[in-house]
């Protein structure tokens, strides 16, 4: 909370959780009481988005990909010309990425942020759903 109040980065999932906490929906920035909590950002269904998206855009390199964001962005006046050649490569293997480039990609692929979240999750953790998936994990069924 604190690196969020001084105005740094702070890691997307976390940006995510806060923002349901706080039933704020994070593409407005507006109070949605009726928020559903979601789990997890599945960053490996988010790599596939990213990659989706250079392939619709050419199959260009990373490299090629991220010049080709900043010179249209810049073109455009829009805000994600910082998104750098690493952030992508990050992003594309399926790592963390700040909460503010996190937004960026999405707003590009063109998807809510909690697309990307695990569905399965309720929020509930008397949800016979979990409680049947964990007693199917549990070795004490073996």
């Amino acid at each position: 909370m604190g690196r969020l109040l001084a105005g740094a980065d702070i890691n997307a999932g976390d940006f995510l959780k806060l923002c349901t906490v706080c039933q704020i929906d994070v593409m407005t920035g507006e109070v949605t009481p009726a928020i559903i909590p979601r789990g997890e950002i599945v960053w490996s269904q988010f790599a596939r988005g990213v990659r989706a998206l250079r392939i619709m855009s050419g199959d260009k390199s990373l490299r090629d990909f991220a010049k080709d964001i900043a010179t249209s962005g810049a073109m455009h006046g829009e805000t994600h010309t910082s998104l750098s050649f690493s952030t992508l490569c990050r992003a594309e293997s399926g790592k963390s990425i700040s909460a503010r480039r996190f937004l960026e990609l999405c707003a590009l692929i063109g998807a809510h942020p909690t697309h990307y979240c695990d569905q399965r999750f309720t929020g509930n953790a008397n949800c016979n759903t979990l409680k049947i998936q964990k007693q199917a994990i549990s070795p004490a069924n073996s």
